[in-house]
Formats: C-alpha cells, sequence, structure tokens
C-alpha cells in the first residue's frame, strides 16, 4: 500500500474532518504521477487515455510504473508529472482523474469540478527572500504529514536540484519564517518549481499561518548556504542514473551475437 493510499484511506475514513482531506490533496498535488497515453507526444501535445464511466469522462493516473503497468497489461507510453501539474494540463478539458484504477491500488475518482477547486488553491509562488535574511536558525518543528508532503514534492525535482534545506530565517526587523532552500536548481526552472512547491505546501493540514514556508534557490558558491546547511534539516533529492550506453554487437558476454 502506498503513501497516497493511505492518506486516502484516512481521509475516507473520516470524511468531514478538513485535516484528512487537505493532506490527502497535499499528497496528490506533491506526488508524481503517471498519465497513461494513447501515443508518445510531446509535453504541450499529451493524448491520454480515458475511461468513460457514468460519472463522466476520466484520465487514467497511477502512483507508479508499476501499477501502471499492471493495469494496462502491455507496454504503453505513459507521461510523469506531479500531480498539481497534471491537475492544471486537464482543467478545462472536461476530464477528470481516475487514480490507480483497475484494482491497481485504492482508487480514486476527482471530477474536473474537483480539479478546478484543486488548482484554485494554488497560491501565488513565493518569491525568493535572501534580500531579506538577517540570520538562520534551525527550523521550527512540522508535522509529519507536512514533512512527508515536503519530501514528496522535493522528490518530483529530482535530476533539476541537488538538495534542500530548511530552516529558519529572520529579517532585520525580527520576524522570523520557516525558509526552504533549494540548492542548484537551473534558473530557468525556478518559477517552475516555486509553483509545484508552494501548491504541495498549500494542503499541509494546518491553519497556522506562522508555519508559511518561504522558498529560496541557492547555488553552491553562495556564502548564506554554508549558514544554511549548518543548522537545517537536510532533504537529498534522488539521483537519476546515467543511461548506459549502447554496447557494441558482440561484446555482451549474456548477449553473443548469433550466427548464421
Amino acid at each position: 500500500m502506498s503513501l497516497i493510499d493511505r492518506a486516502l484511506l484516512r481521509m475516507e475514513k473520516d470524511p468531514e474532518a478538513a485535516a484528512p482531506r487537505m493532506q490527502f490533496f497535499g499528497r496528490l498535488v506533491a506526488t508524481e504521477l503517471f498519465l497513461m497515453l494513447e501515443k508518445e507526444g510531446s509535453d504541450d501535445n499529451l493524448e491520454p487515455v480515458v475511461a468513460e464511466t457514468e460519472e463522466g469522462a476520466f484520465a487514467l493516473v497511477f502512483d507508479s510504473e508499476e501499477r501502471l503497468a499492471s493495469a494496462a497489461g502491455r507496454p504503453v507510453p505513459y507521461a510523469a508529472l506531479p500531480g498539481g501539474e497534471l491537475a492544471r494540463m486537464l482543467l478545462g478539458s472536461g476530464l477528470g482523474l481516475a487514480l490507480n484504477s483497475a484494482g491497481t491500488g485504492v482508487p480514486f475518482l476527482a471530477s474536473p469540478a474537483t480539479l478546478e477547486w484543486l488548482c484554485a488553491q494554488a497560491p501565488a509562488a513565493p518569491a525568493s527572500a535572501e534580500v531579506l535574511l538577517y540570520s538562520v536558525a534551525p527550523p521550527r518543528r512540522l508535522p509529519q504529514d507536512r514533512l512527508q508532503i515536503l519530501d514528496e514534492a522535493l522528490a518530483a525535482l529530482a535530476g533539476l536540484a541537488e538538495r534542500a534545506f530548511l530552516a529558519t530565517g529572520t529579517t532585520a526587523e525580527g520576524d522570523a519564517h520557516q525558509i526552504l532552500v533549494v540548492v542548484n536548481l537551473v534558473e530557468t526552472l525556478q518559477a517552475h518549481a516555486a509553483g509545484h512547491l508552494a501548491h504541495a505546501l498549500a494542503f499541509s493540514g494546518t491553519d497556522d499561518e506562522t508555519e508559511t514556508v518561504d522558498l529560496l534557490f541557492l547555488s553552491d558558491d553562495n556564502p548564506l548556504l554554508e549558514a544554511v546547511a549548518r543548522v537545517g534539516l537536510r532533504f537529498d533529492l534522488p539521483e537519476i542514473p546515467e543511461p548506459e550506453p549502447p554496447k557494441a554487437p558482440g561484446t555482451d558476454p549474456a548477449r553473443p551475437p548469433r550466427l548464421r
């Protein structure tokens, strides 16, 4: 059972409670999801496989490649992207989102209206806080659910950034804020990453404004990074292995050349 399965079951157990509902949607927007496609396509021209039901039409989405493969029963093209980005992509298409259908996990249907609400919760991407900082200190305690959502949201940046730190930044006026420092993220991707992380954190299951997390992008040569690394809570982003170069025919002892 996956983390998103568990979050969904907690929400279904107490559907009137706000916290489990927000925590599930936080996990949904932060998690990398796998959209089943009819055919290969570019990022701006994806054609999802659609299931027609009595409740409407839904794009088929899974929270792991294994579940997608199990549902398809054969190799199929797919696109991998965070749930929040997927919701924005489907917005206005008339499609809902069918998560983990075909017995692959705990199923969930998000109607077009639900996706519209989900996208409306996305706050404006936070601006860089570097110019405001006077000092940094260890982070204040955050709820475990919020840390897990943050960890999953950062995992979606695998291969784009190296690591991140959570700390407390204090301004010259004495105002203290939680800060999330992302290290060595390509500048052209920073606005996109800021929107993704802010959307995930909007569903933290807490209304405490003192737990707002501001975002900061630093490179390894920034002098502020050393201070943040000394006191911050570190998140190591997953590494994407380099693909092995193709081997010349006959050089792999496990696959000798065929003689005719």
